[in-house]
């Protein structure tokens, strides 16, 4: 099958997952990422910002990427066009895939809680199946999308794998801190704690047992973090919806780590809890959890191997592309 994919890049990564497992399954993949410009392009929208101003320049260079990738589209002729990300796409974008004349399917992924927002119903018209990772926003289906089908996140093994490094009995969080987590971390300080992400000098109560880098971290040092140590936790931002499952629930378990997990509605739809990966519904339960990791860094073991048979036998973006192309 002849698929082009059509995405924003970004530091997630979730396009470049999606294409490598579509290639892994035989296809004839193309990719395009509509914000990685030619360093002509680049100069040229500069250019016109500053003359026309941002919106029009924006307008002006879109209509010039437009223009290459209808020629692009229209040479490669695929049988599908699939957009993860699916509300990073302009709507400019998608208007202008209805009028290729072979008319391929236009499937669409996201998982940010885009398909609940009023301003994306104007992309409803041009897709003809919309995969979502949350269950719930799939049952309301808000903007009246064709057909909505849950499609949950994954992990690429390829990337995310155990790397068979010597672990330190530590438990490392990466991710910025915000509502919510500053509760459960101001109240951890007596466990050996690695912190990566933004914010963290605003972090209520600090621990001389805490090891925070205040950055960012791309994919490769975080799949080396996550084989450094013995666990990691997941806390969800508060503005996530309670039924909402971020990529770390499947990377984390996929390079053969403990899994400490926030409840999340449905997950046990996806894991079995206590045999596959931790979950914690108060930070009591999670204090439980760290202090049975001191006393005994080993206790989990078996459940570190189910969770990471689980990932590679269901949670993949190969499981999750054929589902997809099961409905072309």
């Amino acid at each position: 099958m002849k698929i082009y994919v059509i995405s924003k890049k970004n530091f997630l990564y979730w396009d470049d997952h999606v294409v490598d497992a579509l290639k892994s399954l035989g296809h004839n993949v193309k990719h395009f990422q509509i914000n990685n410009r030619t360093a002509g392009l680049q100069f040229t929208r500069g250019i016109l910002k500053g003359i026309l101003g941002k919106e029009k320049g924006n307008k002006i260079s879109n209509e010039m990427i437009i223009k290459r990738l209808r020629t692009e589209i229209k040479s490669f002729s695929p049988d599908l066009i699939f957009i993860p990300y699916a509300f990073f796409i302009p709507v400019e974008f998608y208007s202008m895939l209805k009028e290729l004349p072979n008319k391929p399917k236009v499937f669409a992924w996201e998982g940010d809680g885009g398909s609940n927002v009023d301003s994306h119903k104007e992309c409803t018209p041009y897709i003809d199946i919309l995969f979502e990772t949350d269950k719930d926003y799939v049952k309301e289906n808000k903007l009246n999308f064709k057909k909505m089908i849950h499609l949950p996140f994954c992990a690429n093994t390829n990337k995310y794998k155990d790397l068979q490094l010597e672990r330190e009995n530590k438990t490392y969080f990466c991710g910025d801190l915000g509502i919510g987590r500053d509760e459960i971390f101001s109240n951890l300080t007596e466990f050996n704690l690695v912190i990566k992400g933004k914010n963290w000098h605003k972090l209520s109560k600090k621990s001389e047992n805490f090891e925070i880098t205040y950055n960012k971290i791309d994919i490769n040092e975080q799949i080396k973090d996550y084989n450094k140590y013995k666990a990691v936790i997941n806390k969800h931002q508060a503005v996530n919806h309670i039924s909402a499952l971020n990529m770390r629930v499947f990377e984390v378990p996929s390079t053969k780590t403990l899994l400490l997990n926030d409840y999340r509605d449905g997950i046990e739809n996806l894991f079995d809890i206590e045999k596959e990966i931790l979950v914690y519904k108060n930070i009591d339960e999670l204090i439980e959890i760290l202090e049975k990791l001191k006393r005994n860094p080993k206790e989990f073991d078996s459940v570190i191997s189910s969770g990471y048979k689980r990932v590679l036998n269901e949670h993949t973006y190969v499981h999750r592309m054929k589902e997809v192309l099961s409905y072309v």
